[in-house]
């Protein structure tokens, strides 16, 4: 039940190792397909392993205190959190219409619970370090000294601002009749059965009873579901319209040439910096083996080691004899490969792999100046044999303005879809439950 952080920077470009990363699952797409999906990476998420779609960078992070009315402001309470009974009468009040879209303070909880738990977990144990006191609530501490605004209310404009811009998009796709895709329809119509699986492994009699502690006392599960499929209708839809999106070469240029001190402050990139490499791998480990005397490491003999070659290899040369596309290739591994304790699901595909993010033979294979894509080859890793396939190779700083811009594009575009909306919130009706950051 993580929402990721929402900032105004680049999206994050991810690199994995494949000794220690956590593979994100995707559908086995095409070399063309994938360069559009960099901005849409489809990503395991919520309690329920639900999939879900990273968001978009904060694109109308204006202080709420300063709209919709003096009269009507953020200011007009005190503080809105409160014991959780008058929460719980409060509930269903209806605090704000964006056009046909209604939010009621239940719904709005999860969306400031959200907000919070992901600002806690960002921080961890440094969270007094950017003035949070976590023994103290949120109400009673300023976050800025010259509006007077408190850290709840801060996390509430946050809350009807990401809301906001959920309405706005969702609007849209509702005009354009679009249609989520079956996988996530398919999600939805298991999440009470898989969300109450979650609650019973994380030792909770009920899926209320999860909800309640992570989000508060007013929340039920129709809430929640409520706002699942506002942020997939948001997110989904977004990602379409990140596809659409094209840039010319200069384009590039010139945002590299706005944003380059950024960019190597933030990044350390450079034009200097080198290649991103896209690459495929199918990983099989030797068998049998003996334990150190700690039960740290495993030693396997040369005839272990053998065998797990021909098996590599025997596997290597079947693809080699049928279509030998990526496509096969990327099923073979989601099939063979004993990568993530054998639980591939995105065809064994790394991207934005960037040099020392590898063990030495993987990346020296990845980097070698005469790789090109379509090339395939046998290595050898501590870990296992390496059947290799290598899709493709990208500047860092490209993919980084390229990422860049099309944030900056989509922040604009959102952002005018909410100036259109006929948005209403009525501050004086929210009402929050208290949450408490130690528990």
């Amino acid at each position: 039940m993580k929402l990721k952080k929402r900032n105004a920077e680049p999206e994050n470009i991810q690199t994995v190792s494949p000794e220690s990363a956590e593979q994100q699952p995707a559908d086995i797409k095409t070399r063309k397909e994938r360069k559009k999906d960099k901005i849409k990476k489809i990503v395991l998420a919520s309690v329920a392993g639900l999939l879900a779609v990273a968001l978009l960078t904060g694109v109308i992070l204006i202080g709420v205190n300063d709209g919709w009315g003096k009269e009507n402001n953020i200011m007009k309470k005190v503080s809105y959190g409160g014991p959780a009974w008058i929460a719980n009468l409060n509930k269903d009040r209806v605090v704000a219409t964006a056009g046909e879209h209604k939010l009621t303070n239940a719904q709005l909880q999860v969306l400031y619970a959200l907000q919070v738990r992901d600002f806690v977990n960002l921080y961890g144990g440094y969270i007094s370090s950017v003035g949070v006191d976590p023994t103290k609530p949120l109400s009673e501490q300023v976050y800025d000294k010259v509006t007077g605004l408190t850290w709840e209310k801060y996390f509430l404009q946050n809350a009807l601002m990401t809301w906001m811009e959920y309405c706005a998009v969702s609007t849209k796709a509702e005009e354009a009749d679009y249609e989520m895709p079956q996988e996530f329809t398919d999600h939805f119509e298991k999440l009470e059965e898989t969300l109450l699986k979650s609650a019973k492994d994380a030792g909770f009699d009920s899926i209320e009873s999860m909800l309640h502690n992570e989000c508060g006392q007013n929340v039920r599960y129709d809430d929640y579901y409520e706002y699942l499929v506002l942020y997939y209708t948001h997110s989904l839809y977004a990602g379409q319209m990140m596809e659409k999106l094209e840039f010319a070469d200069f384009e590039i240029e010139e945002y590299f040439e706005k944003n380059k001190d950024d960019l190597k402050k933030n990044y350390g990139v450079t034009k200097e910096s080198g290649n991103f490499v896209d690459v495929r791998h199918i990983l099989i480990m030797p068998e049998g083996g003996t334990k150190s005397a700690d039960g740290k490491t495993t030693t396997y003999s040369e005839a272990e080691w053998e065998a797990c070659r021909a098996e590599a290899q025997a596997i290597y040369d079947a693809w080699l004899a049928g279509e030998k596309t990526e496509d096969s290739f990327g099923a073979l591994a989601n099939e063979k490969s004993d990568d993530q304790n054998g639980n591939v699901t995105n065809g064994g595909l790394y991207e934005n792999v960037a040099k020392g993010q590898m063990v030495k033979p993987f990346e020296n294979w990845c980097f070698d100046s005469e790789r090109k894509p379509g090339d395939t080859g046998l290595v050898r890793t501590d870990y296992g044999y390496h059947i290799m396939y290598f899709v493709d190779s990208e500047p860092m700083w490209y993919r980084y303005c390229l990422s860049g811009i099309k944030n900056q594009e989509m922040g604009e575009l959102i952002s005018a879809y909410v100036d259109q909306m006929d948005i209403d919130i009525d501050f004086s009706k929210i009402v929050l439950d208290h949450i408490e950051l130690v528990k």
